[in-house]
């Protein structure tokens, strides 16, 4: 529903009116969704207050698993480029927002201080092309067979996403150790602590000032990853994810229920780190 609010307030005449009705439509499946399943989850605190807050139900706080690469030590220093990386794919308009707009606000300022703007991730070839000649001054990458190369010469990573909802990539840029500077609203169930182990921000302008500020601050790169490493390490294993799963569903359900054994036959929740690798 957050998606479908977004994408009405960014059209406008009547494929605004269009996306108003895609949304009052995306409310009422959520609703009989809810009213009908026997164990509902969320992957994000925010939505789970919400969902609550509709049905009047519980709901279990279910984040992702992650089962992807762990970099066990890093250090940032003068042999990493100045250079802040953005991974994702660009194929969905909601994304594409976001990414416009902080590039809007910050390729010419970071190109002024000598700093490189990254982007790695699948998008049409079309829609690339437009943005390179748009944005001269930002690396568009497109898709990769493996996307590690491309985070380890990296200082930092951003989330400039102006919507909630868990951000999968969070989880890569933490196990790949590197320090985050993201929207307020855009990375919500990470146990980050501003100030601490992210940086947040209010717009773009505010974002783009901030890796101005922190790309050559070793000192608070290298704290921010160590620490956001060490309160994401325990908290998106997938065995411990698939054994909660399973402890609702069997409390809703029964514990012989043919649910239960299906669910203990499968694997976890997990992130999208094979095809993040692949640049999407």
């Amino acid at each position: 529903m957050t998606v479908a609010r977004h994408l009405a307030a960014s059209a406008r005449g009547l494929r605004r009116l269009q996306r108003e009705l895609d949304r009052v439509k995306t409310i009422a499946l959520e609703r009989r969704l809810l009213a009908v399943a026997d164990v509902v989850t969320s992957n994000t605190p925010d939505d789970r207050a919400r969902f609550i807050a509709d049905s009047g139900r519980d709901v279990l706080l279910l984040p992702p698993g992650y089962d992807g690469p762990h970099v066990h030590t890093r250090t940032i220093d003068g042999s990493v480029p100045r250079r802040a990386i953005l991974v994702g794919s660009l194929d969905w308009q909601v994304k594409r927002l976001s990414v416009e707009a902080f590039l809007e606000a910050a390729a010419i300022p970071l190109a002024q201080e000598g700093v490189q703007l990254q982007l790695v991730g699948e998008a049409e070839h079309d829609y690339l092309g437009r943005l390179r000649r748009r944005f001269p001054s930002v690396d568009f990458v497109g898709r990769v067979a493996d996307v590690g190369p491309y985070l380890r010469q990296a200082r930092l990573a951003l989330v400039p996403d102006q919507i909630g909802g868990f951000k999968l990539k969070g989880l890569d840029y933490v196990f790949h150790r590197l320090p985050i500077l993201a929207m307020r609203v855009a990375l919500p169930g990470m146990p980050l602590e501003e100030g601490r182990s992210v940086a947040l921000f209010d717009n773009h302008q505010q974002m783009a000032q901030g890796v101005l500020s922190l790309i050559d601050d070793f000192a608070t790169l290298n704290a921010w990853q160590h620490r956001a490493y060490a309160a994401c390490s325990d908290k998106f294993g997938p065995a411990r994810i698939r054994r909660d799963l399973r402890a609702a569903i069997g409390q809703a359900t029964g514990a012989r229920s043919p649910i239960v054994a299906a669910v203990a036959a499968t694997s976890a929740p997990k992130s999208r780190t094979a095809p993040l690798a692949a640049g999407k």
